[in-house]
């Protein structure tokens, strides 16, 4: 991506040979989709598994 964008490129790739650096990003990302999954998930599961009404 870097290689075809050159000089335009939003983050340059190199950043990512530090270990830490990219460890912090892939708990970040996976962090962020497990609570973007929860509020996705978890209004559904209360409505049909635990019989919650929505208006009440």
């Amino acid at each position: 991506m870097e290689a075809a964008l050159g000089e335009a490129a939003p983050i340059p790739l190199r950043i990512f040979a530090n270990r830490t650096l990219t460890l912090g990003v892939v708990i970040s990302f996976v962090v962020g989709a497990g609570m973007f999954g929860e509020i996705l998930l978890l209004p559904q599961y209360l409505q049909r598994a635990r019989c919650w009404a929505v208006c009440s």
